[in-house]
């Protein structure tokens, strides 16, 4: 493989790691399609658009909304502006519908070109800035290979599918599935993806400014989260599954 411009040599046991981390990887993209992102990104707002306005106005609420404004700006989705203006318009004041509302306007002092060379260079550029999370924690390695798998399974025992090429991690379909899992839903896993938001939102300020407000309150609200007593060290341990928490030891 290739890093900096130059080929980097791995050691046969490395290669044999490396080609079952890809071998995980390639089962993962090619599980059932039938959840959460589609392309144009913007349909699953459509179909529950009658469910949002008696939707009550929570984080669930908020998460929505997040994962819709983090998707690809094609037309479908700037058909949506004035509509989700109008949703914002409908959330209590926080900061959360600062970002939102202020992220809406800027869109609109943007051109459709411009939005989508931001958006490109910001997210599938620069590894530095991928929407997967969990490579900001372990970067491409077994120890990801494993939790990539065990947020499969949180999906699959929540009762949803995927229904895109996206890796389990990405952020819209992490946010997504936060807004509309069913509440006795165990999401601690969902929320370890998010260790190093923080450092994520920084990086995200050189290349997209925007995007980059958008999301600080959510990982101020992850900081939180993370520093609450559910994610104490056994319950850390406690929300991975046994069996794939051995699957992946070591």
């Amino acid at each position: 493989r290739k890093k900096s411009g130059c080929c980097v040599a791995l050691h046969p046991s490395s290669l044999q790691r490396t080609q079952k981390y890809a071998s995980l990887l390639a089962d993962l993209r090619a599980l059932p399609a039938n959840f959460l992102q589609s392309r144009p990104k913007t349909d699953f707002l459509r179909g529950h658009q009658k469910g949002w306005t008696r939707m009550k106005k929570n984080l669930s609420h908020i998460f929505k909304v997040l994962s819709v404004l983090l998707c690809y700006p094609d037309d479908d989705y700037l058909s949506q502006i004035k509509e989700m203006e109008a949703i914002a318009a409908d959330m209590p004041p926080d900061e959360f519908k600062n970002s939102i509302q202020a992220f809406l306007d800027y869109i609109k002092t943007q051109s459709t070109v411009q939005l989508r060379e931001i958006y490109t260079a910001a997210f599938d550029v620069s590894p530095a800035t991928t929407m997967n999370l969990t490579y900001h924690i372990w970067g491409d390695n077994e120890k990801r290979a494993g939790m990539l798998t065990r947020l499969q399974q949180v999906y699959q025992n929540a009762g949803y599918e995927r229904i895109s090429g996206e890796l389990p991690d990405h952020l819209p379909l992490l946010l997504e599935f936060l807004s509309v899992c069913p509440k006795d839903t165990d999401v601690r896993l969902i929320w370890q993806c998010f260790q190093k938001f923080d450092t994520y939102i920084d990086r995200l300020k050189q290349t997209s400014p925007a995007h980059s407000a958008l999301l600080q309150p959510l990982a101020d609200t992850a900081v939180k989260r993370l520093q609450s007593e559910e994610f104490s060290p056994r319950q850390k341990t406690a929300a991975l599954p046994e069996n794939q928490n051995q699957r992946f030891q070591g």
